[in-house]
């Protein structure tokens, strides 16, 4: 078992990582467990334009280097590798890994989302064509047809970072408008991103060098399917709510604030909210959560 700690931070997005530098900043000993690098998904950003302190257009991979060299300086151990149980006694939260286990006082969720379910079969053999995000596609794609399913933010942004590395994008969008603001709409549309809105992705087959993505336009007859090198989903994303529920059980509904229903225990942006997913309120969520857990932790050791 590690060493006990004030607080144990689960997740290196922007909460987890706002969390670990209050908490180092106000004298309490801390621990980052992570399995993604820092930055999380705010890594998939290609460009970052309502974050207070950073010019417009900042990526996300630019802020990840920051938390990087500030989670250094601040001399805040973060440790790589996935989560698989957690636990509490008397007090104390105990988590496991495959390379350790960990112990605190407080423990801190900010184990952000996951991708949703696709809703069609996915031939296994390609695997390495079909994406949730930009983070795991090649960084030159010059001359490919890219494949974006998904009519929110995060698709635009996806298709909008494609193109930035050379793709012809096309935007499949299942009903029939996209769920954008209006400003990163026609910065789409001004990239060269084909946009087809009404269409359904139906199946998924494997072909020479490739994909074919049949889609449903609302009639049999008008069915259509194309080839594509990669496909990125961006069909949305849930809580990753697994540690949570070895803690409170499967049936525990997820707070809408970051006191937990145990003693000690906070959660911190995606993981509870899931759709206002903006950098900033995740940075302020892990801050206000390190300031708890100093509480919890001044409470507990004043009493006599």
């Amino acid at each position: 078992m590690g060493d006990n700690c004030d607080l144990l931070v689960v997740g290196a997005g922007p909460a987890g990582i706002a969390a670990a530098l209050q908490a180092a900043r106000d004298g309490l000993s801390c621990v980052i467990l992570s399995r993604e690098p820092p930055g999380g998904l705010a890594m998939a950003a290609g460009a970052i334009g309502n974050l207070p302190g950073f010019a417009p257009g900042a990526s996300g991979p630019e802020l990840a280097r920051v938390f990087s060299r500030q989670v250094r300086e601040a001399g805040i151990p973060l440790v790589s590798g996935v989560i698989e149980a957690a636990a509490t006694d008397r007090g104390t939260f105990r988590v496991w890994g495959r390379y350790g286990s960990w112990s605190g006082c407080c423990l801190l969720l900010a184990t952000g989302t996951e991708p949703r379910p696709p809703g069609v079969d996915l031939p296994v053999a390609v695997s390495p064509l079909i994406h949730r995000d930009i983070r795991s596609l090649p960084p030159d794609l010059s001359h490919l047809q890219v494949a974006v399913v998904g009519g929110g933010e995060a698709a635009l942004d996806t298709a909008l970072s494609m193109r930035a590395r050379g793709a012809e994008v096309t935007l499949w969008v299942r009903s029939g408008q996209i769920k954008a603001p209006p400003g990163l709409t026609d910065q789409t549309r001004q990239a060269g991103v084909a946009i087809m809105c009404g269409h359904r992705l139906a199946q998924v087959a494997a072909v020479d060098d490739g994909l074919a993505l049949t889609f449903h336009t609302g009639s049999a007859q008008q069915d259509i399917t194309v080839f594509c090198h990669h496909l990125a989903l961006c069909i949305g994303r849930r809580p990753r709510r697994e540690l949570y529920d070895l803690l409170t059980g499967p049936d525990a509904a997820l707070p809408d604030d970051l006191p937990g229903p145990l003693p000690g225990l906070f959660l911190a942006g995606d993981l509870i909210r899931p759709h206002s997913r903006f950098i900033a309120t995740a940075m302020g969520d892990g801050q206000r959560a390190a300031r708890l857990a100093l509480a919890h932790l001044s409470s507990q050791r004043s009493r006599p």
